[in-house]
């Protein structure tokens, strides 16, 4: 009976230290939203007990939660919206191309549309809308901003699939020619992945 649960219980063990983790990191990002939004108006609460430093913990959480569901809701959206985002800059490569003669390849590739992506998207329309009223300007930003984000993410994921491929070819056992130039990708991507993280 012991073997029959195993499985059961790492994928519960798993699935508890991810909740915990984005547990912490929801807290983190909203504590860092609230001082930012403290030093912003410039009012620091003062004299709190340590039921208001509960409280504190309980805002900062929600503020890190919802911060990091409107992104990823932008995201989707620049996801759906990357057919169109793949043509433009096919368009601007080829008109570089023939202003400069030089034949141009983008060094990373913008992630194709994913359809587990349109629920977000439609999340990510309806808080638009809702935050954009009657002020066009803002469903234009935020548009803006979720192609940009959209764009950040594929540029992640391509950097992080070319340096998982520079690392195995640096650690490979087989002697290969270009092992100091995979080692030199490796390290370009490393920072380039830290760059965009933080």
């Amino acid at each position: 009976m012991k073997a029959a649960l195993s499985p059961f219980e790492s994928v519960t063990d798993s699935l508890m230290k991810m909740a915990a983790a984005g547990l912490k990191f929801s807290i983190a990002l909203g504590s860092a939203c609230v001082i930012l939004y403290c030093i912003r108006i410039g009012h620091f609460p003062q004299g709190l007990a340590l039921g208001d430093g509960l409280l504190f913990l309980l805002a900062a959480g929600c503020f890190g939660f919802l911060y990091a569901f409107f992104t990823a809701s932008l995201i989707g959206l620049g996801s759906c919206l990357s057919p169109l985002t793949n043509q433009v800059l096919k368009f601007f490569s080829w008109a570089t191309t023939r202003i400069r003669r030089k034949n141009i390849k983008p060094l990373y590739e913008i992630e194709p549309f994913k359809w587990s992506s349109t629920p977000f998207a439609a999340l990510s329309i309806v808080m638009i809308i809702v935050l954009g009223g009657n002020d066009y300007s803002v469903y234009v930003k935020l548009s803006a901003v979720a192609v940009m984000l959209h764009m950040l993410y594929s540029v992640a994921i391509e950097a992080n699939k070319e340096l998982r491929t520079a690392q195995s070819l640096q650690d490979s056992i087989i002697d290969i020619p270009d092992r100091g130039k995979a080692a030199a990708q490796a390290s370009k991507h490393k920072k380039l992945i830290t760059l965009l993280l933080f």
